[in-house]
């Protein structure tokens, strides 16, 4: 009768207990769920047990080895075949951590140690000749108590493990042999908050006394209902008041520690349903105080206040996941993440709400909604939608109270809402992709204010979506639509329309304006368009441009402007297609916010300021949140409550309370940004692995923090992967390093999301690695962790080496001296010679260069000779005012020369080019010269060919017929008679023919093809064809020698021939005469390049013109 009495007062008791801290526990259960299975890099979906070590990271024990998770990566430790070093086996079963972070892994084929400090496994098995060691290498449960002790749990015994004498210390339990229920799933160690030791097999719970080191055994008993439902014990938990579950074959029990009696939790009365008899493998308490009871047949979720429960199912409809059975163990991080080890995979349910949420809420996901515009104030809240029509929502639940359609009463003629504003004179003005409408709330009508009114003969908004309205004075609406600007006075009911904005000095055309915002005083207007962005002042018809094109301070990103903000402090932001605009006083221009500096994207749909000054950007990939202060921008995603990445432009509204709207494809959020909830756990820091490779051999090492790792000299890459384990959302975490060799400070390098950084080809010697993160909403640790990387100095470059290298150097410099003394006395001897024979040939370069100088200063007087036995440049413009002579000798002096005559009315010129160049050449040329001039004296005929014919005669009369050579030198002569008056040309040609260029054609008149010579082997019996030509005005003749033709050059090394110089005419004849002649010598430059002039060079070009 006591004993129930007790009980009966610890039923009342604990009931009255467990209501109270459970009372007015959050509803929302807006949970994000993620499983984890091969195709997420799990190594085996099923997954025996899981902790959280004091690092942080999650380690699951599977049938394939021990599994390490960091928020990114699965990493496996397994058995390998003859490393002592390595696990001990690959089926775990239990794992646990003491305080000083060692791993402790029991495994169907013995106990494995992880020493972190070290890096590797430490095993322990059973031995037959040592009674000290493990009585069985079957473990199936290990557990670290709170004096740090290792309790081991085999299929019989429960043994202690002394750490200093390094044995086992064996207890048994009472075991019943016709038990014959496997012991894997019933073996579990629990210590409880009076450091009780609670042993729970298939045989009952025992409770241990360590002191006495006996049991005490609690048995199911069938015929009492306060004993435990069953002896098969699977899972042991106590909960946050102490209260201990017992987990069983047959369900869930209560222990009541004053009645040492059991409470059952199974069906009739526990409110389970008919799915939950069965066994019980595992309990875990959330932050919130719920148990989540995980059994062989699903997940539960359990209220200790009440005993409601409600299976997976019932928690996560229509979430389309499986359920999740074959549950081994539940888990509740260090940040409440819920962790779930199935036989499905790993799951993780993120208990905690989201920043955000969606509104409408609809479970229909066909039914989504595209919100293109909001308007709300304290009594009234309206959404615009695309093919959805108008909806009217309550202003504080934001539920849906009506939609206005095509197909509603009453109707609003188009389902495509694109804008709304609110006038409370006037109704709701509505824009749409095919009207502008108006909606009068008392009488609960739409109209399309322009058709309606017989005053417009034409709807400019017909087929002209309307983007946005924007209020000013006087009840004034500017509208900004796809083809243009629209202002609208309802009061007297006046409308213009813009395709341009313009002033005295400039007009800027735009098709479509997107948005439409004013100054804290409205004396000026902000146009975002397709042309840029305008800011307009419509008092003094003061207009500014600001686009792509523009020079500082208006250059902005692009012309495509979406969005357009005049904060607080004159500041301007534009959001365009390509990123977010800030202008910068300080700078004079705009900076440009992108992806690249983390915003989510680049397409920047609406800005709101809040008010605190910062400012919330919606975009084509998410929302955003940039700080004034601080300058830090935070990213939000679906992830986060948002109704979707991609937001509409212009759908954007701020209430006067402060609460921002934001619309997109599925919906819209709202929020106040002040009660936004940010993660505020600062993440540990761990780096995971460090993988480098020598000689093409790759191996991975798991470091320790602060520990030294040492490296082969012949390391060539090295990666290091980290980690903040805060696993909210691992990719958002994001992260800095650097990296310096010791005693010298490193520069922070921040990779973003990137959590690895390789290195390749470090020079030997000690660096400081330190790395630090921050979790997903940028709260960092500072102190990160840091890794001590040493390279290894190769035995060339050690100290020893060092010396061995200065005794060889000082070695080899006194050989060296001693050779270097040999040699220089050598060298001395031979320098001495050498300088006697110097002096000889000094000597004799002396007078070889008295000999030059004397030589080359009669060249030179001969070329003044010669320069002045030619007609002077006076003489030939007196004759000929329109001609240039070109004459470019290849040495001082030329074998090249002209001659000019004039008698009765009639000149005569003559290009000479005498065999031989330099001073053989020249010595003809004067020779050549003076025989012109006795000719001309004793030549009474005006007969060209004849001129020549006496010329041949003469030249072969100066010359003895008794000498025993011959003389085949002669010159190649063209020579013209020019008759002014009659406009006659008679010409004869040794060799060198007479080019004319008329209309636009040339003529050659050709010469005879034997030169002005004499050979005593032939009689002089040629004689010269002259030749008589008409002249015309604005003829152009040219006389040359063959040296510009002959001339090697070009990009090949080729002669310039004929052909080319024929062109080279055609090209320049209509130059005036000295521009030819310049011409000439440029293009012989540039075709000659670096090569060496071959001839001399000569032409003579004459301009025909009778006026002169």
């Amino acid at each position: 009768m006591k004993r129930v009495c007790y009980i009966l007062f610890y039923i009342f008791f604990s009931a009255v207990l467990f209501s109270l801290p459970y009372a007015g526990l959050c509803q929302y259960t807006n949970y994000r769920i993620k499983i984890f299975t091969e195709k997420e890099g799990l190594n085996d979906p099923v997954i025996n047990c899981l902790i959280q070590d004091s690092r942080g990271y999650l380690w699951l024990g599977t049938n394939d080895g021990l599994c390490r998770y960091d928020g990114y990566n699965f990493y496996v430790f397994r058995n390998k075949l003859n490393d002592t070093t390595s696990l001990c086996d690959n089926l775990i079963r239990s794992i646990a951590e003491d305080k000083r972070g060692n791993l402790w892994i029991g495994t169907s084929n013995g106990l494995s140690k992880f020493d972190r400090l070290q890096g590797c496994f430490y095993n322990f098995y059973h031995q037959h000749d040592n009674p000290a060691s493990l009585s069985d290498n079957s473990i199936h449960n290990v557990f670290i108590d709170s004096r740090n002790r290792l309790w081991v749990k085999t299929s019989d015994m429960l043994e202690l493990y002394d750490e200093n004498k390094n044995i086992f210390k064996h207890y048994k339990p009472f075991s019943n042999v016709f038990n014959r229920l496997s012991p894997f799933s019933h073996n579990v160690i629990y210590e409880d908050v009076f450091e009780q030791i609670w042993v729970g097999t298939k045989d009952g719970l025992h409770a241990f006394d360590p002191a006495r080191e006996r049991f005490s055994v609690f048995l199911h008993d069938e015929m009492d209902p306060m004993s435990l439902s069953s002896n098969a014990i699977r899972t042991l938990f106590e909960d946050k008041k102490g209260t201990l579950w017992i987990g069983t074959d047959n369900g869930l029990n209560i222990f009541m520690r004053r009645a040492k009696a059991f409470k059952r939790l199974v069906k009739p009365q526990f409110k389970f349903g008919k799915e939950f008899n069965c066994a019980v493998n595992a309990i875990a308490q959330d932050n919130a105080g719920f148990l989540w009871i995980g059994t062989t047949d699903g997940l539960f979720r359990l209220n200790p206040a009440n005993e409601d429960c409600a299976s997976f199912k019932e928690l996560f409809p229509g979430t389309g996941l499986p359920d999740i059975t074959g549950v081994n163990g539940i888990l509740v991080d260090h940040t409440g993440i819920l962790w779930i080890a199935s036989s499905k995979g790993l799951v993780k349910i993120d208990l905690r709400p989201t920043k955000f949420r969606p509104f409408p809420q609809i479970k229909n996901e066909d039914a989504a909604v595209n919100v293109t515009s909001i308007y709300v104030d304290s009594s009234q809240a309206w959404a615009g939608t695309w093919n959805k029509g108008l909806l009217q929502l309550d202003p504080s639940s934001y539920d849906i109270l009506k939609n206005f359609s095509s197909a509603s009463f009453p109707s609003l003629a188009c389902d495509n809402i694109t804008a709304l504003h609110y006038m409370p004179a006037f109704g709701l003005w509505i824009g749409t992709a095919n009207g502008l409408f108006l909606y009068n709330p008392k009488q609960q009508t739409f109209k399309n204010y322009l058709t309606s009114s017989m005053k417009y003969s034409i709807d400019y908004f017909e087929n002209n979506r309307i983007y946005c309205f924007y209020e000013t004075g006087q009840n004034a609406l500017w509208i900004g639509t796809e083809n243009g600007l629209f202002y609208l006075d309802p009061e007297k009911n006046s409308i213009r329309n813009f395709f341009s904005l313009k002033n005295d000095t400039v007009e800027i055309r735009f098709n479509a304006v997107y948005a439409i915002t004013g100054d804290n005083d409205n004396n000026y207007l902000y146009f975002g368009t397709d042309k840029g962005l305008i800011k307009f002042n419509p008092a003094l018809r003061e207009i500014i441009h600001y686009n792509k094109q523009q020079k500082l301070p208006f250059r902005i990103s692009s012309n495509i402007v979406y969005s357009v903000l005049a904060g607080k402090g004159q500041s301007l932001w534009i959001g365009t297609n390509t990123g977010l605009n800030r202008y910068v006083p300080a700078k004079k221009r705009f900076d440009v916010l992108t992806e690249d500096e983390g915003l989510p994207g680049n397409q920047i749909y609406a800005l709101k300021e809040d008010g605190k000054g910062n400012v919330w950007i919606s975009t084509n990939k998410g929302l955003a949140c940039l700080n004034i202060s601080s300058g830090q921008i935070v990213s939000f995603d679906p992830t986060d409550g948002l109704q979707g990445y991609k937001f509409n432009i212009g759908a954007a509204f701020k209430t006067n309370e402060e609460k921002l709207f934001f619309g997109g494809t599925n919906g819209f959020n709202v929020f106040h940004p002040d009660s936004i909830i940010y993660n505020p756990l600062i993440p540990n820091i761990v780096i995971n692995t460090i993988e480098y490779n020598v000689r093409k051999k790759t191996t991975i090492i798991h470091p320790d923090t602060g520990k030294i790792i040492m490296f082969p000299y012949q390391t060539r890459f090295m990666n290091i992967d980290f980690s903040a384990l805060d696993f909210t959302f691992p990719e958002k975490n994001t992260y800095a390093y650097f990296l310096a060799r010791k005693g010298q400070k490193g520069e922070w390098t921040y990779l973003g999301r990137k959590h690895t950084v390789s290195f390749y080809n470090l020079s030997p010697g000690e660096y400081i690695f330190y790395v630090k993160g921050s979790n997903n909403d940028n709260v960092w640790n500072e102190r990160g962790t840091y890794l001590t990387l040493v390279i290894r100095t190769p035995f060339w470059r050690t100290r020893v080496a060092l010396i061995f290298y200065s005794f060889l150097i000082a070695l080899s410099l006194y050989l060296l001296y001693l050779y270097r003394t040999h040699t220089l006395r050598e060298t001395n001897r031979i320098l001495t010679e050498k300088e006697q024979n110097s002096r000889i040939i000094a000597r004799q370069k002396e007078e070889l260069a008295i000999k030059n100088k004397s030589i080359t200063d009669s060249i030179y007087y001969a070329k003044r000779i010669q320069d002045a036995l030619m007609p002077s440049e006076k003489y030939i413009q007196r004759l000929l005012p329109d001609s240039f002579i070109y004459i470019r000798p290849r040495d001082i002096v030329s074998g090249d020369f002209y001659w000019l005559a004039e008698r009765n009315g009639k000149i005569y010129l003559a290009a000479v080019d005498c065999t031989g160049h330099g001073v053989p050449g020249a010595i003809m040329s004067i020779l050549g010269f003076e025989l012109f001039r006795t000719t001309f004296a004793a030549f009474n005929e005006d007969n060209a060919g004849k001129f020549l014919d006496k010329l041949n005669y003469e030249f072969a009369r100066f010359l003895t017929e008794e000498q025993d050579y011959n003389i085949r030198d002669g010159m190649d002569v063209s020579l013209c008679i020019f008759d002014m008056g009659k406009r006659q040309l008679q010409f004869a040609g040794a060799i060198n023919p007479l080019y004319l260029i008329r209309d636009d054609k040339l003529i050659e008149i050709k010469a005879d093809r034997f030169s002005i010579s004499f050979s005593k082997d032939y009689e002089i019996t040629k004689e010269y064809k002259n030749n008589v030509l008409e002249l015309k005005q604005d003829d152009m003749i040219y006389l040359f020698s063959d040296g510009y033709a002959d001339q090697f050059g070009g990009p090949e090394g080729k002669k310039y021939k004929y052909r080319r110089f024929r062109h080279l005419l055609m090209n320049i004849h209509k130059m005036p005469v000295e521009e030819q002649r310049i011409f000439l010598d440029e293009a012989m430059e540039n075709w000659k390049g670096d090569l060496e002039q071959v001839d001399d060079i000569l032409v003579i070009g004459i301009k025909i013109d009778f006026s002169k």
